[in-house]
């Protein structure tokens, strides 16, 4: 059996061959929390942390990042190996917009273009 590490090794490349397949002007949306239920200060930390690898495009992220992070990761190789840009444009956490700042949830938007 495959350790966890050894799974994020082989699935993003799997993941990042399906966009290969895709029509150019098809428009993929990849949607995942970031950080969970981490006081906000620690999170705003964090997950800064996390936007640096995105913007890096560098598919090295695990489940305490995002939990979508074999979807992420395949999407960061594919820009990676397509030499698309990356913008950020936005990043926030739950309490910013609900107000309890005690456990939050991290979200993040970023667009990949040519």
């Amino acid at each position: 059996m495959a350790s966890s590490s050894e799974a994020v090794r082989v699935r993003p490349p799997a993941v990042a061959g399906s966009f290969y397949s895709v029509d150019p002007e098809t428009l993929i949306v990849i949607s995942t929390d970031l950080s969970h239920y981490l006081p906000y200060e620690a999170a705003r930390r964090f997950d800064a942390r996390t936007c640096q690898l995105v913007m890096k495009l560098e598919p090295q992220l695990d489940g305490e990042r995002a939990c979508g992070y074999v979807s992420l990761n395949g999407m960061l190789l594919t820009a990676r190996r397509r030499g698309l840009r990356i913008a950020q444009l936005d990043l926030r956490n739950s309490g910013d917009t609900s107000g309890d700042r005690t456990r939050v949830v991290g979200y993040g938007a970023f667009a990949l273009y040519e």
